[in-house]
């Protein structure tokens, strides 16, 4: 058995002495003009008491037309403004996916999650699409391949690794333009309204997945942002992340399958992939990205490992609210409207400058007991559980789907996180306990419910721990200076 303490503490030591300058090509390329911005309204629609503004928004070249079938990025921006708005300058944008929009196709129907919160908080809110634009073809591409998410991002993390000078080159730039010009477009379009609309100058934003990435990028590099929602997306610390998940596994995720192919991942361990995440890193940005966060993650993720906000959660500054979805895979399928009830009320506590819960938790050295300490006196939990699971082994592996063909049974692996209702020991201090198991692993964290929505409409807002799990070592050994796929023929659970 591999002690994952020993492995993580190499791997962050290595990451610290790489310092990020004060400018990074992330800003570089941000605030470098281009013509090319423009937005153009096409169309709206009238809801119950608010108005839908389909905008036809083109951001930015990115790269060339000798670089890629795709250098001009276009979207669409949806503004929903309110007819009775709250007398704020606060405005909410949500960075969405999908195919690059097209002018002369139709406009898209108002977003849920987006009218929701424009309708029941009476502030403007936004749904811009297509981060990343796709399909993409790149030139340089000898399989000529239509690539889109992860295979665009991953075929531009290789072209770094072996040309460090075109740091323009890496898709999350583009992603995160395209957001800010969102922004600005928001300022403009609401501004040119007049009557009752108040125009936004300062954004909460939010986004899952890449688009999550996308969210901690936006929020530090645009003075604009006073509040993010990166959902599934812990990107802090991905070096000693993905070791952890090799060596949980004895292999990686399915779900970093883009990431293989294109050769990335062979480069792990190696000042290259340090390079490379200079200027993409969270935590590089931690000065910056002090305004109130709430983090969304959970336990099921084909992504991340359960316990994947350990590794940059002490670094992060500022307020911060951690929130584990348990019984949940990546896309949150079954509980989007819990997690959206959940910014909605991040966003309302944002306006009305309502109080948000304050509380912070310790996982004991040996990961036997997690405890949690409520800290304000203006808001107080209504109850507070421990959620636990147990995976038999021999991979320390709590992900719901496991690889990429649903058809087949074996693909998903349903194990509970069962929750037991925990007593507060004095003073707001909740305590829960674990042993490590004798087979498999133990996974367990505390969640505690507050009251805080003025409007709940699905749940209470539930704020938790980071996940312990047991025991702390993992089961297969450490990929090492070739992270390349395994030996097929090695003893490693597999399900592909």
């Amino acid at each position: 058995m591999v002690s994952r303490v020993t492995a993580l503490a190499v791997t962050v030591a290595l990451a610290a002495i790489v310092a990020v300058a004060a400018a990074t090509p992330l800003d570089d390329y941000v605030n470098k003009p281009d013509s090319t911005y423009a937005y153009k309204l096409v169309n709206q629609v009238k809801g119950p008491d608010y108005v839908t503004y389909n905008i036809f928004m083109t951001s930015q070249t990115w790269l060339t037309a000798n670089d890629t079938n795709k250098p001009v990025w276009t979207h669409w921006l949806q503004v929903c403004v309110p007819d009775y708005p709250v007398h704020t300058t606060l405005g909410l944008l949500y960075i969405d996916g999908g195919g690059s929009a097209n002018e002369n196709g139709n406009a898209p129907d108002p977003d849920a999650l987006v009218s929701i919160i424009c309708g029941t908080s009476r502030v403007v809110a936004a749904h811009l699409t297509s981060i990343p634009n796709e399909p993409i073809v790149f030139t340089s591409d000898p399989t000529q391949a239509s690539r889109s998410e992860d295979a665009i991002i991953a075929f531009t993390w290789e072209h770094f690794i072996f040309n460090k000078n075109d740091s323009f080159w890496l898709a999350h730039l583009p992603m995160t333009k395209a957001s800010v010009r969102a922004l600005d477009t928001m300022t403009s379009f609401v501004g040119s309204l007049g009557g009752k609309a108040i125009a936004p100058t300062q954004f909460i934003v939010a986004g899952a997945s890449k688009r999550g990435w996308t969210t901690w990028l936006t929020g530090a590099v645009d003075k604009r942002v006073v509040g993010i929602v990166p959902i599934v997306s812990p990107f802090g610390n991905l070096v000693p992340q993905m070791n952890t998940m090799f060596q949980a596994y004895g292999n990686f995720s399915f779900a970093l399958d883009d990431y293989m192919n294109a050769g990335c991942i062979h480069y792990l361990n190696t000042q290259s992939f340090v390079d490379l995440l200079a200027a993409l890193d969270p935590l590089n940005y931690a000065d910056r990205l002090v305004m109130p966060k709430l983090i969304v993650c959970d336990t099921g993720d084909e992504f991340f490992l359960p316990d994947s906000i350990d590794y940059m959660w002490s670094g992060l500054k500022g307020e911060k609210l951690f929130r584990v979805v348990p019984n949940a895979e990546h896309s949150l399928t079954g509980h989007q409207l819990e997690v959206a009830d959940q910014v909605l009320s991040f966003v309302e506590t944002m306006i009305y400058n309502h109080p948000r819960p304050q509380a912070d938790w310790e996982i004991s050295a040996d990961g036997t007991t997690i405890t949690y300490r409520h800290l304000s006196p203006q808001v107080l939990p209504t109850k507070v559980v421990m959620y636990h699971n147990h995976h038999p082994g021999p991979a320390r592996d709590f992900r719901i789907i496991k690889c990429a063909n649903f058809k087949d049974p074996k693909c998903i692996d349903v194990r509970l996180w069962l929750s037991q209702e925990l007593v507060d020991q004095g003073n707001g201090v909740y305590i829960a306990q674990q042993v490590a198991p004798q087979v498999g692993y133990t996974g367990f964290f505390i969640e505690a419910e507050y009251n805080i929505s003025l409007i709940a409409l699905v749940d209470p807002f539930k704020v938790t721990s980071g996940v312990s799990i047991l025991p702390q070592t993992l089961p297969y050994p450490p990929c090492g200076s070739n992270c390349a796929w395994p030996d097929p023929t090695a003893d490693v659970e597999r399900f592909e």
